[in-house]
């Protein structure tokens, strides 16, 4: 049984894809070949292969008409011309299974926007696991396989049968044989075919077909010509009844008799009524509203009932009978026909149906029909008049991706502002390389109608691009467009949008944060106008990152949940939309010590989806910034070299030096943390140091993050540090506002204080800090750190009798207590909090007496504590303690 869900409005689709066919007339029962299917339910997959004609959508029909009782869900999706596209496929296969009833709501809103950005293999996990959730069978039927195969596609069909459960089943129609592995399905009893030799009409079946229109005699007659070919039987019976003194004649061949049959038929009807039929036999599907504007006549669909007869091969599409299509075999044969009389009425009706689709805003289908035509040029003007590269900001990228891939790739070639459309599509793909390479091409075309318009579409994507490769010259282009273009009225406002998140994005490379807020409340305001919920997006993803740069985590963490929660309800949890939120979402809770160590994978994944996919240098130097921290956190010590190393590959193959010289940087401090070791081309220390002594951000702002990391490391290595870079850099984080960048490089600097034996001074650096970061509860670098880690419980002990420290020594316990959650092995369970505390005490020389004191206990009590510590330490006396705890780098 189907489901009654709604399909969502999807301006690529039309939900007539998903109704199975619902013949006018009683067909001739095929229980026999019913039967077969019925039994097909509990194997993985059906297979009903065979030409055009043999009843293959009809048989499937039947079936999925009697299966109501039965309790068994069914999906069922008809394939056309031109929809070989994997992600496209994999949309199709999850809105058809949702109508079905199959939970996967998560799945559903990326589908809409046909999975454009969204990783295959992800989503096809996902809906795996959700259909081996489900109980009770589900068929989902593919009619007309043969239109979409590709490699692809069959990959996708192979793991949907390989890696569902029993309940699942397949059940597919082509003309050919599919390649996929159907034959090795068929031999070990996972699989059925049915062929055409099984789908011709027995002479019984024959008989029943005609009749009503003449008498067994002449049926075995018929059924001997047409051997039992069901296109052939069934028009042979339009043709009796329309003419039913006219012979069938002897001797035709039995592949011609479809095809003669057609012209007999059509030469029984009149004029009026054989234009409409031929009309109809050009239009994929059909409505009465659709029919009468082709054919320029509001009277023209009151015609549909001179074709009676043809009954069974006009086929309802949709249950409420308003969508309809001819018999594919038949409407073949009416195309040859009219074409060959006149071509440039089959031109006509075809621009006309064109036209009716792009009033109704379905571009895809208007741009289909204009294809079929072969008139590129319409296909273009409808592309462009919809907005061409914008048509992404607005009805998403699958629209753009479907209407593209209906032109040859000499007609996209031939069109400056059809290639800069693909080359903004390549860079939605992260196939940066490719976008360039389609731009500069488009370099070399001349655009003598709209020039103007070629010219902004250029500036806008080739900014885009330069965003992707963070080339130097992104900033240079962005004042030439200020220059030029400096008339509000020169762009519309979602090119002004864009170009405003461009600005913000440049601004934040360069860390003029202030500039960078400016610009992102003018991208918001021209987003509004212009009604991009994709821009809009964006937007929140960028206030998000702005927010975090400047160390307000609660506007960064307000800012990326509504990013998320957009992303989710109009693009799917698994489009790059989503994965950039994530990507924030998990930095601000690394930041905040709030990951769990069991979310490093998924981080992990999702980081590197925005690397492979839609992502910019900097949500990737924070996404590292973030992954680093985190495996400190965790106490994981090779985490960061794997890390590193991915996105150093990343970053050679796509010629980030930015972020090149950043993982360098890293490099640079993991040696100086661990001693040496990494090897796979680590800055050198020497190196580093002229880095550091030769930077000045006035000239080389891009790089300003990797100097304040470089100043962390200087800081944290405790040296003399002539002349005072690290105060140099310290300045340049706070006189910038780079909030995080101010926390971290003061933790690095209270770091050197602790490796030069500076203690006391280490102390009042790190109450100082922590104030600072107890508002927003920023926890991760504390967690991270140590250094840090062993400091705290000294300083919680000095601070235990201060009153007025009462909420900075409830953070220390907040920040110690989560550290040993992150990582147990950092708490190695030999002393309790309380023992620790003694320990302390006595390292500095106190006796019982002052320990009880200090930390108001009892005597009794702080014997008990020493007298266990002692045993955890095999030790017997209090100087041993204090000699093994600093062995075990308990105490300094």
């Amino acid at each position: 049984m189907t489901v009654d869900h709604n399909i969502p409005d999807v301006p690529w689709l039309l939900e007539s894809k998903f109704e199975p066919n619902r013949p006018r007339v009683d067909l001739v029962p095929r229980s026999r070949l019913v039967t077969q299917l019925n039994e097909a339910v509990n194997k993985r997959l059906a297979l009903i292969v065979a030409p055009a004609g043999y009843g293959k959508s009809s048989l499937l029909g039947q079936w999925a008409a009697g299966v109501a009782e039965k309790g068994i869900r069914y999906g069922w999706l008809t394939l056309e011309q031109g929809e070989a596209d994997e992600k496209q496929f994999l949309a199709y296969i999850v809105l058809v299974l949702a109508r079905a009833g199959v939970k996967l709501d998560e799945l559903v809103t990326g589908a809409r926007d046909g999975f454009a950005d969204a990783a295959t293999n992800a989503v096809l996990a996902k809906l795996v696991r959700s259909l081996n959730d489900e109980e009770g069978q589900i068929v989902l039927i593919l009619e007309d396989y043969h239109s979409a195969e590709c490699d692809a596609v069959n990959a996708i069909v192979k793991r949907l049968i390989r890696d569902t459960l029993s309940q699942f089943t397949i059940f597919i129609d082509s003309r050919r044989q599919p390649n996929i592995d159907a034959f090795s399905l068929i031999a070990s009893g996972d699989a059925i075919e049915i062929d055409a030799q099984q789908l011709r009409l027995t002479k019984a079946e024959t008989l029943l077909a005609l009749r009503d229109v003449t008498d067994d005699n002449s049926g075995l007659e018929i059924y001997d010509q047409t051997e039992g070919w069901p296109v052939a039987v069934q028009l042979a019976r339009v043709q009796r009844r329309n003419a039913p003194d006219e012979p069938i004649l002897a001797g035709v061949d039995g592949g011609l008799i479809a095809s003669y049959l057609t012209e007999q038929v059509l030469s029984t009807l009149d004029d009026d009524t054989q234009e409409l039929l031929l009309t109809l036999a050009f239009l994929e599907r059909f409505n009465p509203e659709l029919v009468n504007f082709v054919l320029d006549s509001p009277k023209a669909w009151g015609r549909i009932d001179s074709l009676s007869s043809f009954a069974a091969l006009i086929v309802p599409l949709d249950a409420k009978g308003g969508w309809y299509r001819l018999h594919h075999l038949f409407a073949e044969y009416l195309r040859e026909m009219l074409t060959r009389q006149s071509h440039e009425k089959a031109k006509s009706i075809l621009l006309r149906a064109s036209r009716w689709h792009a009033e109704k805003k379905q571009l895809v289908e208007a741009v289909r029909y204009a294809a079929n035509a072969g008139d590129f040029g319409e296909c273009e003007a409808l592309i462009l008049a919809a907005g061409g590269w914008k048509i992404i900001l607005h009805d998403g990228i699958g629209v753009l991706r479907s209407a593209l891939r209906l032109l040859p790739d000499d007609v996209i070639a031939s069109s400056a502002r059809l290639m800069i459309a693909r080359a903004y599509l390549h860079c939605k793909y992260g196939e940066i390389p490719e976008a360039r390479a389609m731009l500069d091409a488009s370099e070399l075309i001349v655009d003598e109608r709209r020039p103007e318009l070629c010219d902004t579409d250029k500036l806008v994507v080739e900014s885009m691009i330069n965003l992707y490769e963070d080339r130097t010259s992104w900033t240079e282009s962005h004042s030439r467009i200020r220059n030029r273009y400096s008339d509000p009225d020169c762009l519309d406002a979602l090119g002004w949008g864009t170009i405003r998140c461009e600005e913000v994005l440049i601004h934040l490379s360069r860390a003029e944060f202030d500039l960078a807020s400016a610009r992102l409340r003018e991208a918001f305001s021209f987003m509004r106008q212009s009604a991009s919920v994709l821009g809009l997006n964006y937007c929140y993803i960028h206030a998000a990152h702005t927010a975090f740069y400047k160390g307000d985590l609660a506007t960064a963490a307000a800012n990326v949940e509504r990013a998320g929660k957009m992303a989710d309800e109009n693009f799917g949890s698994d489009s790059g939309l989503k994965a950039l939120a994530s990507v924030l979402g998990y930095t601000l809770r690394i930041w905040k010590g709030e990951c769990d160590r069991s979310e490093w994978p998924a981080f992990e994944e999702t980081l590197f989806h925005t690397v492979e996919n839609d992502g910019w240098v900097d949500i990737y130097m924070t996404g590292l910034q973030a992954a680093i921290l985190f495996a400190r956190q965790c106490g994981d010590v090779q985490a960061p070299y794997r890390i590193l190393s991915k996105m150093r590959t990343f970053a050679q193959q796509r010629n980030l030096d930015r972020l090149l010289k950043f993982c360098a940087m890293h490099e640079h401090a993991l040696t100086a943390h661990h001693g040496g070791g990494y090897i796979a081309a680590a800055v050198a220390p020497d190196a580093a140091g002229r880095f550091l002594q030769d930077y000045r951000y006035e000239e080389n702002k891009r790089d300003w993050q990797s100097y304040l990391l470089g100043a962390s490391v200087t800081a944290e290595m405790g040296k003399e540090d002539k002349p005072d870079r690290f105060g140099q850099a310290l300045s340049l984080a706070e006189n910038v506002g780079a909030g995080t960048w101010t926390l971290y490089l003061r933790l690095a600097q209270c770091v050197g204080h602790i490796r030069q034996g500076a203690t006391d001074k280490a102390k009042q650096e790190l109450i100082s800090l922590l104030k600072s970061a107890l508002h927003g509860r920023v926890m991760g670098p504390f967690i991270g750190n140590a250094e840090i880690l062993r400091l705290l419980p000294a300083l919680r002990s000095d601070l235990h009798q201060r009153e007025e420290e009462l909420i900075t020594l409830q953070f220390i316990h907040e920040i110690l207590d989560r550290a040993k959650m992150l990582n147990p092995v950092r708490d190695t369970g030999l002393l309790s909090e309380r023992e620790y505390e003694v320990l302390q005490k006595l390292a500095i020389g106190m006796s019982n007496k002052e320990i009880a004191r200090a930390l108001e206990l009892t005597e009794n009590t702080v014997k008990f504590h020493l007298k266990s510590l002692f045993s955890k330490l095999s030790v017997n006396k209090r100087t041993q303690a204090v000699v093994e705890a600093q062995r075990l780098g308990l105490v300094d």
